[in-house]
This record gives C-alpha cells, sequence and structure tokens, in this order.
C-alpha cells in the first residue's frame, strides 16, 4: 500500500475531524471558517446600533419593541482558508522504520499530510498544489 492510498476506515475517522485557523480569515465567499467581515450569514455575532444606509430589512424589530432603539442584527459569514502544506524532503526523512520494514519517516510524512489534505477538501477549503 502506497503512504498516499488512505484505508476507508482511515478516510472515515477523519471525517469526523476538521482543521481549524488560529486567526479569523478575512475572505468574502461561504465556507466553514469565520471571519472577520460581518454580514449576512447563518451565525448572529452581535447587535450594532442603526445606522445610516444599512438595510431596514437587518433591523430587528423585536428589539426595537422592546428598547424604542433601531438594532441591526449581524452574523458572521464563514469562508474558505487556503491550506498549504510544506514536507521536509532532505536525507534524514529516508530514515527507516524498525518495527516496519520499508517504511521511512518520509512516507510517515506523506501519509499525514495525505489525512491532512482529506480532512481540508470534506470541509470545503483550498488546497494549493505549488511544489
Amino acid at each position: 500500500m502506497s503512504p498516499l492510498d488512505l484505508p476507508p476506515e482511515l478516510r472515515t475517522r477523519l471525517r469526523a475531524l476538521s482543521i481549524v485557523p488560529r486567526r479569523a480569515a478575512a475572505l468574502a465567499s461561504a465556507g466553514m471558517h469565520d471571519s472577520r467581515n460581518r454580514g449576512g450569514g447563518l451565525e448572529f455575532a452581535q447587535y450594532r446600533a442603526y445606522e445610516r444606509g444599512d438595510d431596514l430589512r437587518a433591523i430587528d424589530w423585536k428589539l426595537y419593541a422592546r428598547s424604542d432603539k433601531f438594532f441591526v442584527r449581524d452574523a458572521e459569514r464563514e469562508s474558505p482558508i487556503a491550506v498549504w502544506f510544506v514536507l521536509d524532503a532532505s536525507a534524514s526523512m529516508g530514515q527507516a522504520d524498525l518495527a516496519r520494514p520499508g517504511w521511512s519517516r518520509f512516507d510517515a510524512a506523506r501519509r499525514l499530510v495525505a489525512s491532512l489534505i482529506e480532512i481540508a477538501l470534506y470541509q470545503g477549503d483550498r488546497i494549493r498544489p505549488d511544489r
């Protein structure tokens, strides 16, 4: 079996995992990751005071009825991220695994990257194929 061939049971377990960025993405299209952009989305983010030019449909009329002030409901948009993987291909990665003959550090690293790519593709993120 090649290090890039993921067994079906591993693929099944990978679907329960996700890649989460440390910082919010700054993209404007739809995806799985929180964005710094506020606007129309599904996940409630905050209330803010109505400002001239805001869409009247965004006003929370129930809150207006309680407070007699206009507030706009903001939601977080989700955006995809671009995932980059860097793989060490130096000579030290050729070291064989004593417990598994014919298997090297490089093979293990390739299997790990293939698993991470599987997770990223499943959640709709972009993979950068640059070498």
